[in-house]
C-alpha cells in the first residue's frame, strides 16, 4: 500500500501577518462582492471572516 502524503502549506508572511492570494469563480462573483460590502460596513478582514468561519463550520468535523 502506498503512503500519500499532504503537500506542505506554503505561506508568506512579509511583516507580521500571513498574506494570501485566491480567485473566486465568475458563477460565485455576485455573492463574494455582496460579502466583501458586508465585510467592509462591519470592519471585518476576509482573513479574519475565512478563519472564523472555519472555525465554526469546519475545525470540529475535520478534527474527528
Amino acid at each position: 500500500m502506498r503512503n500519500i502524503t499532504a503537500p506542505k502549506i506554503k505561506t508568506c508572511r512579509p511583516n507580521s501577518n500571513l498574506v494570501g492570494s485566491f480567485s473566486i469563480k465568475k458563477k460565485d462573483e455576485k455573492d463574494y462582492q455582496d460579502l466583501r460590502q458586508h465585510l467592509y460596513f462591519h470592519h471585518i478582514s476576509v482573513g479574519e471572516y475565512l478563519v472564523d468561519a472555519y472555525r465554526e463550520l469546519d475545525k470540529l468535523s475535520l478534527s474527528n
